[in-house]
């Protein structure tokens, strides 16, 4: 194993320039959005990269520090080496005999000899008590421009793909085009076939369950366009505009065809 020191590469929380230009660099670099990039930075101090060689720490200082954010690199402390003999707290085997002989020669009470009967507190447990715990999210040693993944942005309706059960029932985030058209938009054309072909067949049955099924299409049409208003940074009321006069074509058209906002609005971030 190498002798040569390492060091951590800590993320010190301090900026260079503009916080949101700094975030935005970052996130650029590490290919990441810049919620998780502002989470990073709000978590420091904050090791990015542990035990690495002083040569690929300073490559990771050089290249953060030139987007705007203040690294330190951190030293590892080395192995504990044993301590010489003469050191030791508990005494040799020559001070033993040493011991015995004065002690023969001597009316005064032997000295207490033998193993030193205490424990010395390991520094790093102490510390471990008393400090508060340190989240270290590590980079990927074959990809250096990597983001630190661990504990960086759990929320799926953040950053991520949104489960059916958001797109349909919930009234925030934000859903893009792709989302609109083939999990809302197209499936209900197909819905509304089969429910015209069932309703032909069993009329009956059918009329008993069209209240609920009414209802539950009309509350995943109010959730999905508001989403996809969030999406272009609108308020959800935009989506009375359908009863006004020509005013479901507007809601389509913005719906439909209006691409998102790069990154974040006031709504959250886009799906991935």
């Amino acid at each position: 194993m190498s002798d040569s020191p390492q060091f951590n590469i800590m993320l010190t929380g301090e900026l260079l320039g503009d916080r949101d230009q700094v975030i935005s660099a970052l996130a650029e670099m590490f290919k990441k959005e810049e919620h998780q990039i502002e989470k990073l930075i709000s978590s420091a101090p904050i090791a990015i990269k542990k035990k690495v060689a002083r040569e690929v720490a300073e490559k990771y200082q050089r290249a953060i520090e030139a987007k705007g954010a203040i690294v330190k690199l951190e030293p590892l402390s080395p192995e504990k080496k044993p301590m010489h003999t003469s050191w030791s707290l508990e005494p040799t085997e020559e001070e033993l005999e040493q011991q015995d002989n004065q002690t023969a020669q001597s009316t005064e009470p032997a000295p207490l000899t033998g193993k030193a009967n205490f424990a010395v507190k390991d520094i790093e447990q102490e510390q471990a008590l008393t400090e508060p715990k340190q989240r270290t999210p590590d980079v990927e040693a074959d990809n250096y421009y990597a983001t630190p993944e661990s504990e960086i942005v759990t929320e799926d309706r953040v950053a991520g793909q949104m489960s059916l059960r958001d797109v349909y029932f919930s009234f925030d985030g934000r859903i893009n085009r792709s989302t609109f058209w083939l999990k809302y938009f197209l499936p209900s054309i197909g819905l509304f076939i089969v429910f015209g072909i069932l309703f032909a067949i069993a009329p009956t049955f059918m009329s008993i369950l069209a209240l609920p099924i009414s209802i539950a299409l009309i509350w995943i049409s109010i959730a999905v366009s508001i989403k996809r208003l969030h999406d272009i940074d609108f308020v959800g009321w935009w989506y009375l505009l359908n009863f006004i006069p020509g005013g479901g074509l507007a809601v389509l058209i913005m719906n439909g065809f209006i691409p998102g906002t790069p990154g974040s609005n006031r709504f959250g971030y886009p799906e991935e």
